[in-house]
């Protein structure tokens, strides 16, 4: 078994690192996303260049089997870490931050909804916002315009 040989391979020489990138492989190709990263860590520890791009492969694979929002944001933030130029890696965080910008806008955290469209970068999304943020100062001074303004 492929793993089982790698394994041996680390046993007698830790500092393999062409063995520890394979081993994150057959992690990934076995659905061990965690595994991978810790394995490929290692092996970026001892050359980056070398394990970058299996790296940031396996943060990609971890980001994608979270089920909590917060632990795909972590992920994603150190896969951007080690390649801020990665598309795949941008664009996933561009959707957190755009599910961020959505919810806080429905809940009326008319701030939170512009700071997450500040880090995109979309001014339609801040404008937006910016206007939610005017309209409910002003209901807030007037009497009556929230009723007024709802219909």
């Amino acid at each position: 078994d492929t793993e089982l040989r790698l394994r041996h391979t680390l046993a007698v020489n830790p500092k393999h690192v062409q063995a520890r990138l394979l081993l994150g492989r057959v992690h990934l190709a076995n659905g061990k996303p965690a595994e991978a990263v810790g394995v490929i860590e290692s092996a970026f520890a001892s050359d980056p260049s070398a394990a970058r791009e299996d790296l940031v492969t396996a943060l990609l694979a971890l980001a994608g089997a979270q089920s909590s929002e917060d632990e795909r944001w972590r992920a994603l933030n150190r896969a951007q870490r080690i390649d801020p130029q990665r598309a795949e890696v941008r664009e996933q965080q561009a959707a957190i931050y755009r599910d961020w910008a959505t919810r806080a806008m429905q809940a009326g955290d008319y701030q939170a909804a512009l700071n997450a469209y500040q880090q995109l970068g979309d001014e339609a999304g801040m404008a937006a916002a910016r206007r939610q943020m005017r309209l409910h100062a002003l209901a807030a001074r007037l009497p009556g315009f929230s009723r007024l303004s709802s219909k």
